[in-house]
C-alpha cells in the first residue's frame, strides 16, 4: 500500500531527511547480534497515524546523546523534529548530525487516544490507535516465519476477540504479549495498528504495544457475523424508508427496514435498518416493542426524518446499518408540545401482513384523501448538492 508521508522533510542533501512525530517508544541500547557494536530502536508516530522506525547504530565505545532526549520526549509526549536523519532504501537512521528539535505539530497523538471498534471498521488504510475493550477470547499459538535476508524466523501469535461497546474485532497478539493478556479482562490497550488485509480490518500488536488494566467493561457487542466485517462511514440525506417485508415474521412484526441514503445528486445507498436503531434515530428511549406501524409513521412524519441528514455506518458485506445519527441538534416539529407521550404508541398494530406502510422520497404533494393511508409518502426531492 503506497502512503505519502508528510512527515517527511528533504534536505540539502538528497539521502538526508528531517522527520516529525511524537515518540512511541525507545529500546534500551542493545548489542548486535553478529558483531560487537550496539543499536537502539526508535518507533514514531506521523501525520495520520503512520508508524515510522528509525535505528540507531553505536560503536562498542560509543554514546548516544539522543538516547535520554528521546525518552524524555515519550514521557511527555511533546512532538518533535529530527534532522540529517539518514534514509536508505525505506529505512531510516539516526546519524551523528541528527539534532531533536522541540516542535508543536499539527496534530496530537493518536496511538493513546481511545478509538470506538466500529470507528476503526469503516478505515480505509492501516494507522495507529489504542482501544478500550474487553478480552472475549484467545485462540492458541499459531507459527508464522519472517524472513530477513538469508534468515528465516519461526515465531508464534494468537487471535484474540475483543469488544466495545459499538463493536468487537479480531486482535493478532504476538508472543512478547502473550502474558499481557487474559480472558474476561478489560484493558486499554496502547499502540496497536490496524490491518487491512483483502478488505477485512483487524487490530494487531507491535512492539511498543502496552496493556493497561481498567474497569470490567459492561454491555459490549459481540456478533460473530461482523467480526471481521468491513464497515462504510457516509452522510447524507434520508431520502426513503419501508418495511423489509423478507424480514417479517408470521405475527407480522416488521424487525427491519429498507433505508435510502442520497449521499450526492447521482449516487445513493439502499441500506438495511432495524426498528430498534430507527426508534433510536427518533429519539424514543424506553421499551417500545409494542409500537405499531401507524404510530412509527407519525413519528418519522412529525420528527422530519425523511429531510433530515444523516451519517451512518453500515457492514459492506449485508449492508446492515449499525450506526445511524441525525445531523441536526433536535429533531424539528410544527406542534407546539411534540414529546412522545408513550401511553398514546403503544397501541396495538393496524396492519396485517399485506399491507404495510412506505415513506419516500416522492414529492409531499399528495392529495389529501390519501394522508391517512397506511402507504402515505412523506419526503422530499432528491437534494441537490
Amino acid at each position: 500500500m503506497k502512503r505519502h508521508n508528510s512527515a517527511l522533510t528533504t534536505t540539502n542533501e538528497s539521502n538526508f531527511i528531517s522527520l516529525q512525530g511524537y515518540v512511541i517508544g525507545v529500546t534500551n541500547i542493545t548489542k548486535n547480534e553478529n558483531n560487537s557494536n550496539f543499536h537502539y530502536k526508535l518507533t514514531m508516530e506521523g501525520p495520520n497515524g503512520t508508524i515510522i522506525t528509525v535505528l540507531r547504530y553505536l560503536l562498542p565505545n560509543g554514546t548516544c546523546r539522543l538516547h535520554s532526549l528521546l525518552t524524555t520526549h515519550h514521557i511527555n509526549q511533546e512532538g518533535i523534529e529530527l534532522s540529517c536523519i539518514k534514509f536508505i532504501g525505506r529505512s531510516y537512521m539516526i546519524t551523528n548530525d541528527t539534532q531533536l528539535i522541540e516542535k508543536k505539530l499539527t496534530y496530537e497523538p493518536q496511538w493513546r487516544t481511545n478509538e470506538h471498534i466500529v470507528n476503526l471498521k469503516t478505515l480505509a488504510e492501516e494507522r495507529i490507535c489504542s482501544v478500550e475493550c474487553k478480552v472475549l477470547q484467545i485462540g492458541e499459538p499459531q507459527p508464522y516465519v519472517i524472513t530477513s535476508g538469508y534468515k528465516r524466523i519461526q515465531k508464534l501469535r494468537k487471535e484474540a476477540i475483543i469488544a466495545d461497546q459499538t463493536c468487537s474485532i479480531a486482535l493478532n497478539i504476538h508472543d512478547i504479549h502473550f502474558n499481557s493478556i487474559e480472558v474476561g479482562q478489560s484493558y486499554k490497550i496502547n499502540a496497536i495498528k490496524t490491518r487491512l488485509f483483502k478488505d477485512m480490518i483487524s487490530l494487531s500488536t507491535i512492539a511498543e504495544t502496552t496493556f493497561e488494566i481498567m474497569p470490567e467493561l459492561c454491555n459490549v457487542s459481540f456478533d460473530s457475523t461482523t467480526l471481521h466485517a468491513s464497515f462504510k462511514k457516509i452522510d447524507g440525506h434520508f431520502n426513503h424508508l419501508e418495511p423489509d417485508t423478507c424480514d417479517t415474521n408470521n405475527n407480522t412484526s416488521i424487525q427491519s427496514y429498507k433505508a435510502t441514503i442520497q449521499t450526492s445528486p447521482n449516487e445513493e445507498y439502499c441500506l438495511s435498518v432495524s426498528r430498534n436503531l430507527l426508534l433510536k434515530c427518533l429519539h424514543v428511549q424506553t421499551d417500545c416493542s409494542d409500537i405499531n406501524e401507524i404510530n412509527l409513521l407519525d413519528l418519522v412524519e412529525n420528527q422530519k426524518l425523511i429531510s433530515s441528514r444523516v451519517q451512518c455506518t453500515f457492514d459492506m458485506n449485508s449492508g446492515i446499518i449499525n450506526q445511524i445519527e441525525r445531523q441536526c441538534s433536535q429533531p424539528t416539529n410544527d406542534s407546539t408540545n411534540t414529546a412522545l407521550n408513550v401511553d398514546t404508541i403503544k397501541s396495538p398494530s393496524l396492519f396485517t401482513k399485506s399491507y404495510l406502510p412506505l415513506f419516500n422520497s416522492k414529492t409531499t404533494s399528495q392529495s389529501n384523501e390519501t394522508s391517512n393511508s397506511a402507504e402515505t409518502i412523506i419526503g422530499k426531492e432528491p437534494t441537490e448538492f
